[in-house]
This record gives C-alpha cells, structure tokens and sequence, in this order.
C-alpha cells in the first residue's frame, strides 16, 4: 500500500474482504478514528459489499473515517453516493469523513461532479492521515 500509515496504525481490526473487483482492509487509527483501504474498482456490483464492510468496520459515524482510495482504479456513480452516504451520515453524528486519492481517472469523476469540493480530498494518504491528527490535536 503506498504511504502506509505509521506503524501505530498498523493493528488490523477486520479482516480484508474481497468483493468483485473490490479488495477491502481496515486498520484502527486509536483515538483518530479508522482507516479503511479500498483498492480496484468500485461499482454497481460491489457497492453493497462495500457498504455491509463499511457498517461492520467503522460502525461509530461520530468516529473519523480515512478511506484509502489510493488503488482505487474505478468509481462509478454507485460509488460516489456511497462517499456522499458516509460524509453525510459523519456530519450528521459529529464525525468526519478524508478520502485520500492519487488515481487519474478517479480524481477526475471526483472532479466533475463536484464531490471533491464537499469532501475532504487528499492527494496521499499520509496527508490525509497528518490532517486528521492535526485536527484530533
């Protein structure tokens, strides 16, 4: 995984799950919240195990949640409303929502439909994460 969170972050709470075309780890930030890595492609056909992972491994909305969309090749619109669903569903309970993306092709949908400017975007994942200790400081 590039950038992989500090060694601290490294204590796996769930288990990776692999949905079609979709591989899903999650490692617990303590008292920064959890950090879910997302890699492949996210799309109708997966969505929904992406949304059933998201619920069993980040179940506190008032926690923060970074999602790693780093080797994240593929978004369709069934997948930005699942990030539109989280950041709206952490607003809502006093949480927030970093998404940390360097792939073209999905900085780009993020672009065009305007979800990078209502959510936290972050070109890597140590950015993202140094954003959420800063505010949590």
């Amino acid at each position: 995984m590039p950038d992989s969170p500090s060694k601290s972050a490294e204590n796996l709470i769930g288990d990776q799950r692999v949905a079609q075309h979709l591989v899903m780890g999650t490692c617990d930030l303590g008292d920064r919240g959890t950090l879910i890595n997302v890699a492949g492609e996210l799309d109708a056909t997966n969505t929904a195990a992406l949304s059933l992972y998201l619920g069993e491994a980040h179940p506190d909305a008032a926690r923060t949640l970074v999602l790693d969309l780093t080797e994240l090749t593929f978004i369709d619109s069934t997948g930005l409303r699942v990030l539109l669903d989280l950041h709206r569903g952490a607003q809502a309970h006093g949480g927030s929502l970093h998404l940390a993306t360097s792939q073209p092709h999905v900085i780009r949908v993020l672009e065009i439909t305007g979800v990078d400017r209502r959510l936290h975007t972050h070109p890597t994942l140590r950015e993202a994460l140094a954003a959420v200790a800063s505010n949590a400081a």
